[in-house]
């Protein structure tokens, strides 16, 4: 998915505009991803604050499970 290569991109590249861009990923995987659950967006939401962390390729996994 393309969004969130860019959102990948903007967190290595300690963009600024990497938290508007993980919060519109988490709005499109709500309106145009397959019936996700409230515990799978909490889910996406938290793998992608961990982009920021150490173990951020585990984390970018997540989001794309739920797409």
């Amino acid at each position: 998915m393309h969004a969130l290569s860019l959102v990948v991109l903007y967190v290595r590249a300690g963009s600024p505009k990497f938290e508007l861009a993980a919060v519109r990923l988490l709005a499109r995987l709500a309106m145009e991803g397959r019936e996700v659950r409230l515990n799978e967006m909490q889910l996406a939401a938290t793998a992608l604050a961990r982009l920021r962390g150490s173990k951020h390729d585990r984390a970018k996994k997540t989001p794309l499970r739920l797409l």
